[in-house]
């Protein structure tokens, strides 16, 4: 990446790490977490994360 970006946006340093050496990062679609009913969004949130991680991809999500 070239320049800098003022932002409120917090980069993880696993996220920060995969930029930085070209590997993948999976964008999640707030609506997984935003949708469907407590606790199902959550389990559905962490079961794509899972995924993404078993792809050895870095999904851009706190836990």
């Amino acid at each position: 990446m070239t320049g800098t970006v003022e932002s409120n946006v917090i980069v993880s340093d696993e996220v920060r790490a995969a930029v930085e050496t070209g590997a993948a990062v999976v964008a999640m679609e707030t609506s997984v977490v935003a949708g469907g009913s407590y606790p199902h969004n959550l389990e559905t949130a962490l079961a794509v994360d899972r995924c993404a991680r078993d792809e050895g991809r870095s999904p851009p999500a706190s836990r």
